[in-house]
């Protein structure tokens, strides 16, 4: 009714503006074979490399479960660190096996009739575009700094600005990328008919199925109950935790 926020939040990279780099290499294979005067194949296949985004001064980091998973109270976590401990420049591992089969035919059923198909399967990379399943913005390159307001000290009035309180809320953020790669498979069928010499009629059926797609989660979520909500986190020691 005041028009004044009931909290403030302000999130910082406190270790500077990260520099990634990642490359997506690919190459295919493509024939067409005409077996019969009336029956044409079009076999191929495709690679596709994504590697992981590598900070340059390794600043990004992951959460790492342990083995109590995200399930039961009392789990301890551990910060995975680019290029510490054994984790690799880029922390998670690179899918190496992302081949994609594609073919396609064509046979004519008589002289004014011609039945097409084609199924292909494609990868792609579905790191994230923008900041939120970014490596770089993980706890502790990254810091937020928030405070709730009362009825008497409200978080913050616009003409002052964010005035925050220096008590830091440590965000970790977890980011699980699937494997394999995300990907889609799509196929069709067609039946072709000449009408006239001016005049072609044609039916299809296109169809598509998406696998491996990635969702936010909140892995962190509270068990159902009456006491306070943090003890019933499966990690009560993180204040915020994100899975992709």
């Amino acid at each position: 009714m005041l028009g004044l926020p009931n909290s403030v939040s302000k999130t910082a990279l406190i270790a500077g503006v990260p520099y990634l780099n990642y490359s997506e290499i690919g190459a295919f294979v493509q024939d067409t074979w005409r077996i019969t005067p009336r029956l044409t194949l079009t076999p191929g296949v495709r690679y596709d490399l994504f590697t992981n985004p590598v900070e340059r001064d390794n600043r990004q980091s992951d959460f790492n479960p342990g083995p109590g998973g995200f399930t039961g109270l009392g789990n301890v976590g551990s910060i995975a660190l680019a290029g510490q401990n054994g984790y690799s420049t880029g922390i998670l591992n690179t899918q190496a096996h992302d081949f994609s089969p594609r073919a396609g035919f064509a046979y004519r059923l008589g002289e004014k009739n011609v039945i097409r198909g084609a199924y292909g399967l494609f990868y792609f990379d579905e790191q994230g575009t923008g900041s939120s399943a970014r490596l770089f913005i993980n706890y502790p390159d990254t810091v937020t700094n928030a405070v709730n307001c009362s009825s008497t000290a409200h978080a913050c009035r616009l003409p002052r600005g964010f005035r925050l309180h220096p008590v830091q809320e440590i965000c970790r953020r977890l980011s699980i990328y699937l494997s394999p790669t995300s990907n889609v498979q799509q196929w069709n069928l067609t039946l072709e008919r000449q009408m006239s010499s001016t005049l072609v009629v044609r039916g299809s059926y296109v169809g598509s199925h998406g696998g491996h797609l990635y969702i936010a989660l909140n892995p962190d979520t509270a068990y159902p109950g009456p006491e306070a909500v943090i003890p019933r986190q499966p990690y009560a020691a993180y204040s915020s935790i994100s899975g992709w």
